[in-house]
């Protein structure tokens, strides 16, 4: 019984392989930092570690919100997608133009309230490594802004695809409970931070500075009340009286 050895009939490109292992060291290289400063960084530092990218795809979300506001000219180059637009195939219901609107400050308020707590925020403060809190509530932090993404991303594929006159039977209750959702997740966000890290704040004017942030998250809080309740009640409203 004879073997012999398979001839690779495939030619391997040295530049291809190349770029292939150079891709590989700095995946590693990202890994092994990555790994370094959640090691060497606090709590507060380590349920941060997603945020930004998702601040980024929140910002996205805004900008798709503004251009069902306010849609280009006919025609003209859609800046997120990069294609035409058709006003006469795109557009809206009043009704959903006027709750895309109110969500617009929902947004902003949710990524004010992540960036305040951003290294360039809060977290400019150095925090202890450790709290007393437990890791299904550091996953629930990690999971925070992914979370309202994902909310506010619900918001916007309802109002985008409704027809003509809005459908606010259908999408009006979904709308309401979204937008609740949205103030009870940063509620319990919120508890988390005033209870873990807030009094963790290491400053000399210990008094002076935690007091700061405690007038600005509740500040925070009631206008993102405040934005919440105009949202549901202009729905609710809309489903009395359509427009």
């Amino acid at each position: 019984m004879g073997f012999s050895t398979p001839k690779c009939e495939l030619e391997c490109d040295p530049s291809c392989s190349r770029e292939s292992w150079i891709e590989e060291l700095n995946f590693c290289r990202d890994a092994i930092e990555s790994t370094k400063q959640w090691f060497n960084g606090s709590e507060f530092d380590n349920v941060q570690a997603h945020w930004w990218d998702q601040l980024e795809d929140i910002d996205e979300v805004l900008e798709k919100f503004s251009i069902l506001i306010d849609p280009p000219d006919s025609m003209e180059e859609n800046e997120v997608g990069d294609e035409p637009v058709d006003n006469q195939s795109q557009s809206h219901s009043e009704g959903a133009i006027r709750l895309a609107k109110l969500v617009l400050p929902i947004i902003k308020l949710s990524r004010l309230f992540f960036k305040k707590l951003s290294r360039r925020g809060m977290n400019m403060k150095k925090f202890p490594l450790f709290t007393e809190m437990r890791s299904v509530q550091l996953r629930y932090l990690d999971d925070s802004a992914g979370q309202i993404l994902i909310h506010l991303t619900q918001l916007y594929e309802i109002l985008e695809s409704v027809n003509i006159p809005f459908e606010v039977d259908t999408s009006g209750p979904d709308i309401i409970q979204i937008a609740e959702q949205i103030e009870t997740d940063f509620q319990s966000f919120l508890y988390l931070i005033l209870l873990h890290f807030l009094p963790q704040i290491p400053d000399n004017c210990r008094f002076t500075t935690q007091n700061y942030y405690a007038i600005w998250f509740v500040t925070w809080n009631t206008q993102l009340t405040s934005a919440i309740s105009h949202l549901t009640v202009a729905a609710k409203s809309l489903r009395d009286d359509p427009l």
